[in-house]
């Protein structure tokens, strides 16, 4: 990039969501490395981050295993961490056990608006938050309808 351009806003929201993101150790994920990479854009016309992984560490105690997948434009990053799926499951679970509907909502919404967070352009994200939240009552009763009729598998 030559010295006198400017950043364009959109570079501007990867290069600080990559930098905010940034660890005391110094370490750097692939997928701060591609929102670096998108706020330098040069040209090289970078427009997916795709990627899986999986680990098990047996020598721990107990075992460790984790995956996750990575998919990232330029317009956010989403993650599915199994780690993390497993503890709002968990936390889910134990609210509905205990019939605390209230506490599974906020859990379920949490895990939302984590997700959403993770979209960059602060107008995109409020114009789906938005949408969603229009949308919710309708696939309520959607989904109602198709278990009353037998249309959702429950396992």
């Amino acid at each position: 990039m030559d010295y006198d351009e400017a950043f364009t806003l959109e570079q501007v929201y990867h290069l600080a969501n990559a930098v905010g993101e940034l660890n005391e150790e110094g370490e750097v994920e692939l997928y701060q490395l591609f929102q670096i990479a998108l706020a330098f854009d040069d040209g090289h016309q970078l427009q997916i981050l795709n990627f899986k992984s999986l680990w098990y560490y047996k020598n721990a105690i107990p075992a460790y295993e984790s995956a996750d997948n990575v998919y990232a434009t330029k317009d956010g990053i989403f993650t599915v961490d199994i780690n993390e799926a497993k503890k709002y499951s968990k936390a889910l679970c134990k609210a509905l056990a205990s019939n605390d509907i209230e506490t599974a909502s906020k859990h379920l919404c949490e895990y939302i608006s984590k997700k959403l967070y993770k979209i960059f352009e602060v107008d995109l994200r409020e114009k789906l938050i938005k949408q969603v939240a229009k949308d919710l009552p309708q696939q309520s009763s959607m989904i109602f309808e198709a278990l009353d009729n037998n249309e959702i598998e429950l396992y």
